[in-house]
């Protein structure tokens, strides 16, 4: 390295118009620290007035001096034959327009191997000043050793060893003339066989190429082809490993720092995808219109992605994917809307979705995991109906029906057994409970008629229950009352207690009553008034309607005894109350009317039912 002031040569300052320089070249640099017009430097001479000859520079010229006053062999007015600086090592592309000496890059002037091309007129020197000129003539004139093709010429005149010389010659690496974009690979997929960049520059041709970094399963060269990366990954990295792709150049002597280097990444990954689902518990009721998330993980959604690109992996009859929300490219979570026909299916299922090779990033299909779904808790039972007597002594006064579960519950499941109206009717069992071993075994629960005073018929419900999911199941009960119903007859409706009479009247008195039955009928019926002699007593109203609704309702009637002249006999009359309809026919009920004749006074008579 050569700095200084005014002239600065990687080999002469300044040479006179005398000098000569034949067959010299310099590998040093030249710097100028002036800045003036004055100063000057140059590879081989700063400024020259002679001759120079077959000879080169290859340093770098670099300094504070003006651009026109740095050159890459030598400025100056002298004569330059044959003579070359290196291009790419000097930093000077452009000699100020000068036509001699001659700009050459590193792999023109390593490229001959004798006195050839550019070295030609190298032949033709007075090397050795003796006036016998080439190496024909003298074999001192054969000053060059030009070495293999990755080399400058080195001088091996007057005995130089061209060995230490070649060490200190600039080691110029090849370089790759593009680049490799990092990988994202999926384990047991083979890859997409691609091949990196050649190289080119450093010490010629004959580029050998190797890598190193490569995930088991994948290959460089070889089977894959010239600069081809090819196979099929077998193990997952952590995260992305580095690649090198080295090109080593013709220059086999040289070590490592000789050689071009490209790196990439490569990620091995084995995707996978989560499921989950809205609602988060699936069950057969809430299938239908319930949303599926697919989550990629080491992968992402391709553009343009429909629902056919989603497989239901499922044992679920009926269930399809009804929607897509819209998927772009780059997003890692989908969301599907299903369908479901609501066709039954008794033991849980499982759930999971396929992502097709085109939906994403990676080669190969996705396959979730799955989410169960829970069939709907639903009950049969033998019977959805049940006919039974209030007598206790009857046949039916109890029957018996069965149920079971018509799936397997998730865990232990205790079913509510109530009646509706245990004045009805009552079950033996308040809970039956369900296992996941015996859910589909049928229990028998018992129903029984309850008696009571009155006469009518009843109905009621069984209604089988889970927490959390309401009726599973339910069974109706009618009970056909033992009771005979009658007609009431109160001949002192003002009384708390019903007073059946007799009614006493005086002739030409009038006194009320009331009728009403003693239970509900099953539809109308009607009750005929009829006086068992109506020249003794008369009734008001001839007959009387009793609805299902008013049966329990007192109705009036007047009785009127009638004055008589033609004789002074006190009388006993039967006024007469039959039913019919609503369950009533041959019922019926009488109300005795005892009399007082108007003539007769003070006169005792019989009142009891002897007359």
């Amino acid at each position: 390295s050569v700095q200084g002031g005014s002239h600065i040569g990687g080999m002469v300052g300044a040479a006179t118009s005398t000098s000569e320089i034949v067959a010299s070249y310099s590998t040093a640099s030249a710097q100028c620290t002036g800045s003036g017009a004055t100063d000057l430097a140059g590879g081989l001479v700063g400024t020259s007035a002679g001759s120079i000859a077959a000879s080169y520079s290859t340093g770098a010229v670099t300094g504070n001096c003006p651009t026109a006053n740095k050159h890459g062999l030598a400025g100056g007015a002298g004569t330059f034959t044959a003579s070359y600086w290196d291009v790419n090592l000097s930093g000077i592309a452009d000699d100020a327009g000068t036509a001699s000496p001659e700009g050459e890059t590193s792999a023109n002037l390593r490229a001959p191997t004798g006195y050839s091309g550019l070295y030609a007129v190298w032949d033709d020197q007075d090397v050795d000043d003796d006036n016998t000129v080439g190496r024909a003539l003298d074999g001192d004139d054969d000053a060059w050793d030009f070495g293999d093709r990755w080399q400058w010429p080195v001088l091996k005149f007057g005995g130089l060893d061209a060995t230490p010389q070649i060490a200190l010659q600039p080691n110029l690496p090849p370089t790759f003339t593009g680049a490799v974009t990092n990988k994202t690979y999926r384990r047991n997929f083979q890859i997409q066989t691609f091949q990196v960049p050649a190289a080119s520059g450093g010490e010629g041709v004959g580029y050998t190429y190797s890598a190193s970094g490569l995930p088991a399963g994948m290959d460089f060269e070889g089977r894959c082809g010239t600069r081809r990366v090819c196979g099929t990954p077998t193990t997952s990295t952590s995260g992305p490993v580095t690649v090198t792709i080295y090109a080593h150049d013709g220059d086999t002597n040289r070590a490592d720092s000789d050689r071009a280097v490209l790196t990439f990444t490569v990620t091995v990954v084995e995707p996978a995808a989560a499921l989950t689902s809205s609602p988060a518990t699936l069950t057969e009721a809430t299938l239908n219109g319930a949303e599926l998330t697919v989550t990629l993980t080491e992968t992402a959604f391709a553009s343009g992605v429909t629902s056919s690109r989603f497989i239901l992996n499922t044992n679920v009859p009926g269930l399809t994917i009804g929607s897509l929300a819209t998927v772009t490219a780059g997003d890692t979570a989908a969301t599907l809307t299903l369908a479901y026909n609501d066709t039954d299916f008794d033991t849980a299922r499982t759930l999971g979705v396929t992502v097709a090779a085109a939906a994403h990033d990676l080669a190969g299909t996705v396959v979730t995991a799955a989410v169960p779904v829970t069939p709907s808790l639903e009950a049969t039972v033998s019977s959805s109906r049940l006919a039974l007597n209030e007598n206790p002594g009857s046949s039916v006064n109890a029957r018996t029906f069965t149920a079971r579960l018509d799936s397997a519950p998730a865990a232990n499941t205790t079913v509510a057994v109530a009646s509706a109206d245990t004045g009805a009717a009552t079950v033996d069992m308040a809970t039956l409970t369900f296992t996941t071993g015996n859910w589909n075994t049928a229990q028998t629960v018992t129903v029984t008629a309850q008696a009571d005073n009155d006469a009518d018929n009843e109905e009621t419900t069984v209604t089988l229950s889970a927490a959390g999911v309401g009726a599973l199941a339910t069974v109706t009960v009618t009970v056909t009352d033992d009771d005979r119903g009658t007609v009431l007859v109160d001949a002192n409706p003002a009384t708390a207690a019903p007073d059946p009479g007799p009614l006493l009247l005086a002739e030409g008195d009038s006194a009320s009553y009331s009728v009403r039955l003693s239970a509900r009928p099953t539809a109308n019926a009607t009750v005929a008034v009829t006086s068992g002699d109506t020249g003794a007593v008369t009734v008001d109203l001839a007959s009387l309607t009793f609805t299902t609704a008013n049966w329990n309702t007192p109705q009036t009637v007047t009785a009127t005894a009638v004055t008589e002249t033609s004789d002074a006999v006190d009388e006993s009359v039967t006024i007469t109350h039959e039913a019919t309809g609503g369950g009533y026919n041959g019922t019926s009920s009488d109300l005795r009317v005892g009399v007082s004749d108007a003539e007769r006074t003070g006169t005792d008579y019989d009142t009891d039912e002897d007359g």
